[in-house]
């Protein structure tokens, strides 16, 4: 905060790079190590890569003209969001900076059959609503675009969403009626 005329100045020539993924080469794969938070920039020209995150899970995805991802992911025990739920066991993988891709692809999370998989939110548990369990792969598998957080429960869980098709009509205090005008379905 002060001016000095003698005030020492270094430069260093330093460039830090990911030598496994950031040297322009299309690869067909990336592993991931847990709690890693690798940066990763693939080659413009890469198309469609497994990206491996350790023993926990898959993600298979067009990369095609992909700006560079931050896609360390942790599999760290989530005590604030396992206390609304004391008979559950939970198992959590969590990727923190919550990446989204160009491109929709297939997530695999590795998990046993019997298990339930739901999104973790503030609000607590969410289903995942195109979730299917994938024998081939032992793993659940989601279409999606963004890896998010994700717990794995030996039963169900109570869910914070309500279903989106219901609708609800009610009356005022006042004694007249208001009818509520469901939207049309769009096939979507």
């Amino acid at each position: 905060t002060t001016k000095s005329k003698d005030v020492p100045t270094c430069k260093l020539g330093i460039e830090i790079k990911n030598p496994k993924y950031d040297d322009g080469r299309p690869v067909d794969s990336v592993y991931i190590d847990k709690d890693s938070g690798e940066v990763v920039k693939l080659a413009d020209d890469a198309d469609v890569i497994d990206i491996e995150f350790g023993e926990d899970a898959l993600f298979t995805v067009n990369v095609n003209g992909q700006s560079e991802l931050n896609l360390g992911y942790s599999t760290k025990f989530n005590s604030e969001f396992a206390s609304k739920y004391d008979e559950a066991n939970i198992d959590f993988i969590s990727w923190g900076a919550t990446p989204s891709f160009n491109r929709i692809g297939d997530l695999y999370i590795f998990a046993d059959e019997d298990s339930y998989i739901y999104e973790v939110t503030a609000d607590g548990a969410k289903e995942v609503a195109n979730a299917e369990y994938d024998d081939d792969y032992g793993a659940w598998h989601i279409r999606t675009r963004t890896l998010k957080s994700y717990a794995i429960s030996d039963m169900k869980l109570k869910t914070t969403t309500t279903s989106s098709s219901s609708s609800s009509t009610s009356t005022p205090s006042g004694g007249g009626s208001t009818t509520g005008k469901p939207n049309p379905n769009t096939g979507r």
